[in-house]
């Protein structure tokens, strides 16, 4: 549901992306910032295990499904009129899944 989320927002055009005034010219990193430490997140409860031996490498999965996530979306919304692609959206959206994953291994150990 959560990528569902995701993916219906960048399909959104510019002018259709709902606005957080109050943000700023934060509005987008502090967006790439909770839309992919949440996925991050959910992936990685999602791939725990009840061993704690092996927490630390479902975490490194779910940075890197989240960030894989995250180029592909960056492609997706290419495609939507009036956006752009950019690398530097892809590397907050990686940044922000490894310290999601990276946290909250780190709360359960």
């Amino acid at each position: 549901m959560w990528m569902t989320l995701i993916f219906y927002l960048s399909s959104l055009t510019q002018d259709e992306v709902p606005a957080a005034t109050w943000l700023g010219s934060w509005q987008s990193l502090f967006g790439h910032v909770f839309l992919y430490g949440i996925l991050a997140s959910l992936f990685e409860v999602s791939l725990w295990e009840w061993r704690s031996q092996y927490r630390f490498r479902w975490a490194v999965g779910a940075a890197v499904a989240a960030s894989l996530y995250g180029v592909s979306d960056e492609l997706h919304q290419s495609f939507v009129a009036g956006r752009s692609s950019t690398f530097n959206d892809a590397l907050v959206d990686a940044f922000a899944a490894i310290a999601a994953a990276t946290c909250l291994w780190l709360i359960a150990s």
